[in-house]
C-alpha cells in the first residue's frame, strides 16, 4: 500500500517483543505499518493464561535484566535480577505505552494468509477481509506451535505439552513423568515435584546445567566479564565448567547422562532446582523413553515405571502458518534467512525474533529491527546502498556462533552467540550509512 509520501506500508505480524521492537523502530524511522496479533494485549507468549502462550505461571527469564532488556527502555530497579512472567508482562505494556505503539496495533485479530502479489503481499485476515502492504515482518514468535517426539506404544494416563502446562496445582497426588531437559522441563519438574505423588524427568542426552548466580553475581554478568576482555573460548568454557561444577557438583552422579559436548556448545540449562530437588528426591532422573505400554512408560536403561501424566517438554516447530512454505528459503519449510532476517531474494520480507541467543534476546531483537528499519530506509532514500546490501544478504552467510561447535540438533537451527551476533548486527548497519 502507497502513502502519499510514496513509503511503502508494512505489515507487522505478532505484538510480543519482537512486533514491538520493529514497530518502535518503524516509527522512529518514519516508516509507515500496522501490527496485528491475535491476542487482546501487547507481551505475546508472556501473558501466561493466553492461548498458543509456553510460559507458566511461575516462569521467570533466564537471563538477567542488565543483559535481557531493551537497551533504550531499562527495566524498574526494584525488580529482582530474573523478573518472573507478571513483572515482564507489565514491561511490555509499559514500553508500548512510552513509545505510543497501541494506536498502531490490532489486538484480536489473526492473520490467516499472505499472499505475494507482485512485489507486494495481500494480507488475509481472519474475518476474509484482506490487505495490500507493501512489506512483511514476521514477528509472530517461535515457541507457540508444540513438537512431540515419535515414541512407540500407546500410553493410557493423560498427556499434556509444557505449552499446555500452567500451574502444579492440577498434578497434585499423580505419579508425572516429565520428557525433556531444556530450561522448562527442568523448571516444570522441579515445580511439580513439590506436588505430585512422585516425579520422574527423563532425558534423552547429557546437559550442563547452569546455576543462576556465581559468587552472587547473575552467571550471564559474570560470563560477560571474560568476554569483554577477550578472553580465549577454549578458557572460557574451562574457567565455567570448572565453576559449575564447584557450585552443583555433577549431574552424572544424579542419573544424567554425561554430556557429549563442552559448556557453551548448547543452549544453556539455567537451573540449578531441579538438581537439589533429585538430591532430595523429590525428582528422579531417568534416561530417554523407549515406549508406551498402557500406563506404563519403558525407559533406555530397561527400568519401567507406573505414570498417571506425561508432560512432553520437548520443543516446539518453527511454524509460520500464515505463510506459504516456498517463502522460507529453506528445506521443508525452515526459514534461510541472511543473518536469520533477510529474505535473500525478496526485498521486503523480514523476520525478527527467531534467534535462540546464549543470553537475552530482546535487546538483539531491536538490533535487528533497526537493521531492518535502515535498510528500508536505504531502499526508500539511497537505492546504491540498498543494491550493495542486496547482493550481501543474497551470499553466504556468516558465523553467528562466535566460533562455538553447536550440537547438530535441529533446535539449534536458530542459535546464536550473542556478543558475535551483536557485533556482526552493528557492522552491517554501518554498510547501509551512505558512504
Amino acid at each position: 500500500m502507497d502513502n502519499p509520501n510514496g513509503s511503502k506500508r508494512y505489515c507487522i505480524i505478532g505484538a510480543g517483543a519482537a512486533g514491538l521492537a520493529v514497530a518502535k523502530n518503524f516509527q522512529q524511522r518514519g516508516i509507515p505499518f500496522d501490527v496485528f496479533d491475535r491476542h487482546e494485549d501487547v507481551g505475546g507468549l508472556w501473558g501466561f493464561k493466553r492461548p498458543y502462550s509456553a510460559v507458566y505461571e511461575s516462569a521467570r527469564l533466564i537471563s538477567s535484566k542488565p543483559m535481557t532488556q531493551f537497551q533504550d527502555f531499562p527495566m524498574p530497579a526494584d525488580l529482582p535480577d530474573y523478573p518472573g512472567q507478571r513483572a515482564v508482562l507489565d514491561y511490555f505494556k509499559s514500553y508500548a505505552e512510552h513509545f505510543d505503539l497501541r494506536r498502531h496495533i490490532r489486538f484480536n485479530t489473526e492473520i490467516t494468509q499472505t499472499t505475494r502479489n507482485g512485489e507486494d503481499w495481500e494480507v488475509e485476515l481472519a474475518d476474509g477481509s484482506k490487505r495490500q502492504y507493501g512489506g512483511l515482518v514476521v514477528a509472530s514468535g517461535i515457541t507457540w506451535d508444540p513438537n512431540y517426539p515419535d515414541i512407540p506404544g500407546e500410553f493410557s494416563g493423560k498427556t499434556l505439552h509444557s505449552v499446555e502446562y500452567k500451574t502444579a496445582q492440577q498434578l497434585s497426588g499423580k505419579k508425572v513423568l516429565v520428557i525433556g531437559g531444556g530450561n522448562s522441563g527442568c523448571d516444570i519438574a522441579a515445580e511439580v515435584g513439590r506436588q505430585a505423588k512422585s516425579t520422574f524427568l527423563s532425558v534423552r542426552r547429557g546437559y550442563h546445567f547452569i546455576p543462576r548466580y556465581v559468587f552472587g553475581i547473575p552467571t550471564d554478568q559474570f560470563g560477560e566479564f571474560s568476554i569483554k576482555m577477550g578472553t580465549p573460548l577454549w578458557a572460557r568454557q574451562w574457567l565455567n565448567q570448572m565453576i559449575v561444577k564447584l557450585v552443583l557438583g555433577n549431574p552424572v552422579k544424579l542419573g544424567f547422562p554425561k554430556p557429549e559436548h563442552r559448556i557453551l556448545e548448547s543452549h544453556p540449562i539455567v537451573n540449578a532446582e531441579v538438581l537439589e530437588d533429585i538430591r532430595q528426591g523429590r525428582v528422579v532422573a531417568k534416561s530417554d523413553v523407549s515406549g508406551f505400554d498402557g500406563c506404563k512408560v519403558l525407559f533406555n536403561d530397561h527400568s519401567q515405571e507406573e505414570i498417571d501424566v506425561v508432560i512432553f517438554a520437548t520443543g516446539y516447530k518453527l511454524s509460520f502458518p500464515y505463510l506459504h512454505s516456498s517463502h522460507l528459503n529453506g528445506p521443508e519449510g525452515a526459514p534461510n534467512f541472511y543473518l536469520h532476517i533477510f529474505h535473500p531474494e525478496y526485498n521486503n520480507l523480514f523476520i525478527t525474533g527467531m534467534i535462540q541467543p546464549d543470553s537475552g534476546v530482546w535487546r538483539l531483537m531491536d538490533d535487528q529491527a533497526a537493521l531492518i528499519s535502515a535498510y528500508i530506509g536505504a531502499q526508500r532514500d539511497n537505492h546504491e546502498v540498498a543494491d550493495r546490501f542486496n547482493i550481501l544478504k543474497s551470499g553466504s552467510q556468516p558465523n553467528l556462533s562466535g566460533g562455538i561447535r553447536y550440537v547438530n540438533s535441529v533446535r539449534h537451527h536458530t542459535e546464536v552467540e550473542h556478543s558475535s551476533y551483536r557485533r556482526i548486527l552493528a557492522e552491517h548497519l554501518v554498510k547501509l550509512r551512505p558512504s
